[in-house]
């Protein structure tokens, strides 16, 4: 697979680095009128990368910009991280396979402990990414 060019002319906009997560999944729910729904079935997710800010993540799912979710993200250090957000891209450029979109969202609020879950798996990591 070919390397993205780095773009240096293009400000980064992230508040917080991101980090790559090996075995890292997601399960969401879609917010409604009032609530947010019971966890969509068959969506299981597969992520990317995320940061303290947010996640990319490929899904099954068509999602709007804009759409409201809860999400449950599961790594294998330690209790998942629960956290409402907010879609802020779609991308069906996917490579044939299971799921059909890349999409980024935005944290909007944690739930209980996730933002320092989230410190503690950025340091994990890292940690791993040192070690080769």
């Amino acid at each position: 697979m070919a390397e993205k060019e780095e773009r240096k002319d293009i400000p980064e906009k992230r508040q917080h680095k991101r980090f790559d997560l090996t075995s890292c999944w997601l399960t969401y729910a879609r917010k409604g009128l009032f609530s947010y729904s019971k966890p969509i079935q068959d969506s299981q997710c597969s992520v990317l990368s995320m940061s303290r800010s947010g996640v990319r993540f490929l899904c099954v799912e068509e999602m709007k910009v804009g759409q409201k979710l809860m999400l449950d993200v599961t790594w294998k250090h330690g209790a998942p991280v629960q956290a409402k957000a907010e879609v802020i891209w779609t991308d069906d450029q996917v490579p044939k396979g299971r799921y059909r979109h890349r999409v980024g969202v935005r944290f909007t609020e944690y739930v209980g402990d996730a933002w320092n879950r989230l410190r503690r798996w950025e340091e994990k990591a890292a940690e791993a990414e040192k070690a080769g």
